[in-house]
């Protein structure tokens, strides 16, 4: 008897507990057509311009929403994501987001590939849209993706800044209620270093994915961006520092 109430409680556990031995991890925009986050930046920073030391510390706070349709495109869907209301606080003074309203638009597969930008406002946030593999995959699976900025204007020497982001499926838990996906993201840059600029960027993040439901319920990020810009337009012709960031940003993004 106690040996079948032993077996009992283990079947109980395994069913409850159980998680899949390989996965494929997608947006299901049919059952998710309407989806509301808050985003919230934390952001502290010391930089210097002209050999004039500042600190300064902020908090943004957006409530945005997207909404999703299918497209006339098979397999691809128009998603697009508006900025409702947001707040910024600055060292302590609170002020309204002047982007309250701005909204992007692209084309998306269900892995959360962008296809195609339908506005060209937030193109290169888009680029760091997070994506799945379009294969199943298992716990320690890796997989990446690489976004270009174009920082030509500020550069002569370095034309692209890349970014590389690579995420790993670490395992699932429970999160908010739902069953979810556990994914770590890494992200940094091919370090510039030219005559006149110097930017490296490094970051982590976390991201919960409730994958029966396919939609994403949260997504952590630290980051981490140092630049520095130099100029020779002085009589010695000699490179000084002109302006120099150190900026870590935390930001948390969270369904409603």
């Amino acid at each position: 008897m106690k040996r079948n109430i032993a077996l009992f409680i283990l079947l109980i556990a395994i069913t409850v507990f159980a998680v899949p031995d390989s996965i494929k991890l997608e947006y299901s925009f049919e059952n998710n057509p309407y989806q509301a986050f808050q985003m919230t930046t934390q952001s502290k920073s010391e930089f210097s311009m002209f050999g004039i030391d500042q600190a300064a510390s902020s908090e943004l706070i957006l409530n945005i929403h997207r909404e999703a349709e299918k497209s006339d495109k098979k397999g691809l869907y128009k998603v697009l994501n508006v900025i409702d209301t947001g707040r910024i606080i600055i060292n302590g003074k609170e002020s309204r987001y002047e982007g309250e309203g701005n909204s992007t638009e692209v084309l998306m597969n269900r892995s959360g590939k962008i296809i195609e930008n339908l506005a060209e406002s937030g193109k290169k946030i888009n680029e760091l849209q997070v994506n799945f593999p379009d294969k199943k995959i298992t716990v320690g699976s890796y997989w990446g993706s690489t976004a270009k900025f174009d920082i030509s204007d500020i550069t002569e020497e370095t034309k692209n800044l890349d970014v590389a982001i690579k995420f790993v499926l670490k395992g699932f838990e429970r999160y908010e209620g739902y069953e979810c996906a556990v994914i770590e993201s890494r992200f940094e840059t091919n370090e510039v270093k030219d005559r006149y600029l110097n930017v490296d960027i490094k970051g982590n993040g976390k991201i919960y994915f409730a994958y029966e439901e396919g939609k994403l319920l949260a997504n952590f990020n630290q980051l981490k961006i140092k630049v520095d810009v130099k100029s020779d337009q002085n009589k010695e012709h000699t490179l000084r520092t002109i302006f120099k960031v150190d900026l870590e940003l935390m930001t948390k993004l969270k369904s409603l």
